[in-house]
């Protein structure tokens, strides 16, 4: 995703990373998907996966110094396991979500690094592969 023209960035303030705790609230990922179509329970079965999906992509609207959007993404499986904890979070701790946090919408992704759970979320994508973005990347 970095070209000539979006450099990596590597913020300054992160050296060894981050530790935190909240409640959160919101709504299954898996809901949310099964309301745009898709069969998550054929899929958290292993029984229907037409179009090959194996990740749920989040961009958010924040950008890096260079201009290039966030993101990252999970795996399908997690997104859409039927007894999973994966959500579009809008509360914090029983508050509407701050917005140093993501308000007003954040993907959260228990079990999963901090940098897939992207912050102030604007597009959701399935696809076949991981996220390009460089917070995803090796």
């Amino acid at each position: 995703m970095h070209d000539k023209n979006h450099k990596i960035f590597i913020a300054p303030h992160w050296v060894v990373g981050a530790m935190s705790t909240a409640k959160w609230g919101g709504v299954r990922m898996r809901d949310v998907l099964k309301h745009c179509g898709l069969d998550v329970d054929g899929m958290a079965l292993g029984e229907n996966n037409p179009k090959k999906i194996n990740h749920v992509q989040f961009e958010g609207y924040d950008t890096d110094e260079t201009g290039l959007c966030y993101g990252g993404s999970i795996p399908i499986d997690k997104a859409v396991d039927g007894l999973g904890d994966a959500i579009f979070a809008y509360e914090m701790n029983d508050q509407p979500l701050p917005r140093d946090h993501g308000y007003p919408v954040r993907a959260i992704a228990p079990g999963h690094a901090g940098a897939r759970q992207c912050k102030w979320l604007h597009k959701v994508i399935v696809s076949d592969k991981e996220s390009k973005k460089s917070w995803q990347q090796k």
